[in-house]
């Protein structure tokens, strides 16, 4: 099955991604599937940066546990904003400062592990992981990322050493959803608690642990008006590089704000949803369901050394048509302290 994916905002300009959704029932009672294979390729065309993602699951392997492969290189030209670490950096909008902020580096991860079914609708998996970073010199000069007084952690220096690191990620995941694409009651958990130790010696070891919880609660029968909250974040122990930081910005947890806008060694951040259905399209080509959504983000971030009582906030709003239930295409506009940000994506962030 053909896949693919599209948004718009600040950061990136216009993302494009395609690749394919592979599931194979040739399997002896393994249902409803024996192997599922996806591969996404994404885009930006603001930034020429390339992700691509791969995911593999094969149906109860050993015993009764899953084997899923997964691998993930944001590479070649994978740009991320780096605004310095710390709840109170600084965000100069003079010349060019978008280009400024912007660090380009390669990142590659291999993430092999065997999943356990522990209910219906939850899952625990273990394995180990391998991480490699690479940054070309070149490609950041004049950036952020070669000012030492933003970079708060060990490699403030060594930031354009090549970086290679073994680790283990275990991940638990309950979702009682009554639809993934467009819910109206249950919750999603998702804890995922991952350690690195270096490979080489200009990597250094560290844990994280990080957790969200996401709640779905139609106001009505009809499920006109749905209520959803996510309250998230992480904690970092050791010594993480700066590209290993807690991000708090954009439309993963902090609409309103530029991408990864700020990073720490602890984060906490909420966000608020509401979604009103305004009417049941009908239609051969195209039927679905339009609406109105809102939404108050707010978070934090902790980093040694600092002192900060700020939570930043975003609130916003715009509409959302999901075309047969199939996806949900939506248009937002999100507001702060540091300016508007519009957005237009595939999907609900929560």
């Amino acid at each position: 099955m053909p896949l693919m994916t599209a948004a718009i905002n600040r950061d990136d300009g216009f993302l494009l991604g395609a690749g394919f959704r592979y599931t194979g029932r040739d399997g002896f009672r393994k249902t409803p599937y024996t192997t599922i294979q996806e591969l996404m390729i994404t885009h930006s065309f603001e930034t020429n940066a390339f992700r691509i993602n791969y995911e593999g699951q094969w149906k109860e392997i050993v015993g009764k546990a899953d084997f899923v492969l997964k691998g993930l290189a944001d590479a070649p030209d994978n740009t991320m904003n780096f605004f310095g670490q710390g709840n109170g950096t600084v965000l100069d909008k003079s010349g060019d400062y978008k280009k400024f902020y912007r660090a380009r580096f390669d990142l590659y991860q291999v993430d092999p592990s065997l999943r356990w079914h522990t209910g219906i609708k939850s899952t625990i998996s273990f394995g180990p992981s391998l991480q490699y970073y690479h940054l070309n010199q070149e490609d950041n000069a004049g950036r952020s990322i070669t000012q030492p007084g933003l970079i708060k952690s060990y490699d403030s220096i060594s930031y354009s050493s090549n970086k290679a690191q073994v680790g283990l990620i275990t991940n638990f995941v309950s979702n009682t959803r009554n639809n993934n694409t467009l819910p109206t009651k249950g919750y999603l958990l998702d804890i995922n608690i991952h350690g690195y130790t270096g490979f080489n010696g200009n990597s250094k070891a560290f844990l994280q642990f990080k957790p969200e919880f996401t709640y779905y609660q139609k106001i009505d029968t009809g499920a006109v008006l749905v209520f959803s909250d996510r309250i998230g974040g992480g904690i970092s122990l050791g010594n993480p590089a700066f590209y290993q930081s807690l991000l708090l910005g954009g439309q993963g947890n902090l609409l309103g704000y530029l991408q990864n806008r700020f990073a720490g060694q602890q984060m906490v951040f909420n966000n608020f949803q509401a979604r009103l259905r305004l009417a049941n399209v009908a239609g051969y080509i195209l039927p679905g369901q339009l609406g109105l959504s809102g939404f108050y983000d707010v978070g934090r971030v902790w980093e040694k050394g600092e002192s900060s009582n700020t939570f930043h906030q975003g609130i916003g709003g715009g509409l959302y048509f999901a075309p047969a239930s199939l996806t949900v295409i939506q248009v937002l506009v999100g507001h702060s302290n540091e300016g508007w940000y519009p957005y237009i994506s595939l999907n609900f962030r929560i």
